[in-house]
């Protein structure tokens, strides 16, 4: 990807039981490709956590912002709470909002910790972050 997002934050959340954002961090597969891929993310999803992975309330939702916002879904059983969170203020102040930069991604290839899903997470990454 080059320098293009050099100094840009890419982050990835999911929802869980309809009120808890969810997010991989350093240690998680999903962080490591991330990572390879030579890209940053926010400050609080760039640490390491011992299940790979951390949640916020809603209230806490800036702590997810970023240049980039991919957001994890699975045959709409996670799109009632995304929708949901959609409509509450703190997420139209999100810098990734207000840029258009939010991408809905397969949550179960992006978490699977796989090779199929390594590569999905590849291919979803160019084909959102490269033009």
């Amino acid at each position: 990807m080059g320098d293009r997002y050099k100094n840009k934050k890419v982050s990835f959340i999911f929802t869980y039981l309809d009120t808890l954002i969810v997010t991989d961090v350093k240690n998680s597969f999903l962080g490591s490709i991330i990572s390879d891929a030579g890209l940053q993310r926010p400050e609080a999803q760039d640490i390491i956590a011992p299940a790979g992975n951390i949640d916020f309330s809603e209230e806490e939702l800036e702590k997810v912002d970023g240049d980039v916002l991919f957001v994890g879904v699975s045959n709409n059983s996670h799109e009632h709470s995304i929708d949901k969170l959609k409509r509450k203020p703190l997420w139209k102040q999100l810098k990734a909002v207000q840029q258009n930069h939010v991408y809905l991604v397969d949550i179960s290839t992006w978490l699977s910790g796989d090779m199929i899903g390594a590569n999905a997470i590849i291919d979803d990454l160019f084909k959102y972050l490269v033009p």
